[in-house]
């Protein structure tokens, strides 16, 4: 090669350098992007810092049975005939669950909540109600007159909420339906048992002193 196109070759090659932009080395690393007009600068890590973290959520509990039950497990209802020996373990249970409700009226009193049931007992109308072969409470059916009445419906604390309550009262309102009567039943004013008696049709009829009378149409068999 010619000397002329050796100094030919090294002219185009500064040419075409001086053509595109110089690359400029800094030891002091990586450029940071300047932040723009009224916005402030971000420190390092702030994000990460001002990021809030969600707390983990908690794990579910499973629905348990009756006492014994194994944890997680449905619930097995049965209702069967009730006897004289039941009488104790439903006044029992009466006291307990109606105690809320009386003492929000002033009106609970040990003796009387348990004696006022035993006195008028029947259990030739009454069924216990069995939650995985433990009792857990009872419900009655009284014909008088145009209606049929439902009565001393109790649930233990344990099995509520968790449809028991509504399923029993299916069942028994099914059974009864062949009378052709309006059911009926009375509960303690302020008492939560009505919302569970709402659901299932009854709507409010007359109110007494202490006790608001429900009734519902008959249901179909």
């Amino acid at each position: 090669m010619s000397r002329t196109s050796s100094v030919s070759s090294a002219a185009a090659a500064r040419t075409r350098r001086a053509g595109q932009p110089r690359l400029r080395r800094s030891s002091r690393g990586p450029r940071r992007r300047r932040p723009g007009p009224g916005r402030r600068a971000r420190r390092p890590g702030a994000r990460a810092a001002g990021r809030r973290s969600r707390p983990a959520r908690r794990p579910r509990r499973p629905r348990s049975g009756a006492p014994g039950s194994p944890v997680g497990a449905e619930p097995t209802w049965t209702l069967r005939p009730a006897t004289q020996a039941d009488a104790t373990a439903i006044a029992e249970l009466r006291a307990v669950v109606m105690r809320p409700s009386l003492e929000a009226l002033g009106r609970y009193d040990e003796h009387r909540v348990r004696n006022r049931f035993l006195e008028g007992y029947r259990p030739e109308r009454t069924q216990v109600i069995e939650v995985d072969g433990v009792f857990a409470g009872s419900i009655a059916v009284r014909l008088e007159g145009d209606a049929v009445w439902i009565e001393h419906f109790y649930l233990a604390s344990h099995t509520q909420g968790r449809g028991i309550g509504g399923a029993v009262l299916r069942r028994v309102m099914r059974e009864e339906a062949r009378q052709g009567l309006p059911f009926r039943l009375d509960v303690l004013k302020g008492s939560a048992a009505r919302r569970l008696y709402e659901r299932h049709g009854f709507r409010f009829e007359r109110a007494l002193e202490w006790d608001d009378i429900l009734s519902a149409a008959p249901r179909e068999s």
